[in-house]
């Protein structure tokens, strides 16, 4: 919200006062794309990948294993006496409300890890493309801009740098 009110804001004070423009050192950033190539971003989608996996993969085995029960006992259930099919389905019905609770939670858990890497990725090349613009001698660093000259684009130089600071 702040970064859709501080555009115009910069560009109606560079309108308004031509003199100033010159005086204000203006860098661009193409954000996606700092994220997207940096090494700290695979290394991030790596741990989620190693942090939930083996969840992941033991969940779709309980799925399986679930489906085939269920299937077994649609079969079966004619066979039933009237007690023991009412006893099964409460099982099978229990099973498969835990079964919801761990794929909800499981999601919830990815959800919460995703975001917490996010926010520490986006910290990290916070604090790079600072360090490149104050380099640069740069005022402003602006993300993703609709239009700028590539003299102010910053993103090679940043992601040099984080590829730097990753083999470190």
């Amino acid at each position: 919200m702040m970064q859709k009110t501080l555009i115009p804001a910069i560009a109606a004070l560079l309108a308004l006062a031509p003199g100033l423009a010159n005086a204000i050192e203006i860098g661009t950033v193409r954000a996606q794309e700092l994220v997207q190539k940096s090494p700290q971003y695979e290394r991030a989608e790596e741990r989620m990948k190693a942090d939930f996996e083996r969840r992941a993969s033991e969940l779709q085995e309980e799925a399986k294993g679930l489906e085939e029960d269920i299937q077994k006992f649609q079969q079966e259930a004619d066979l039933m006496s009237a007690s023991d099919r009412e006893a099964r389905e409460q099982e099978l019905t229990t099973r498969q409300n835990d079964f919801q609770l761990k794929q909800r939670k499981f999601r919830q858990d990815v959800s919460n890890r995703e975001r917490e890497l996010f926010q520490e990725l986006m910290g990290e090349i916070r604090g790079v493309i600072e360090e490149v613009a104050r380099r640069k001698g740069l005022d402003l660093v602006v993300p993703d801009p609709v239009y700028a000259a590539p003299s102010l684009d910053l993103t090679d130089a940043v992601l040099k740098e984080l590829v730097k600071r990753d083999e470190e």
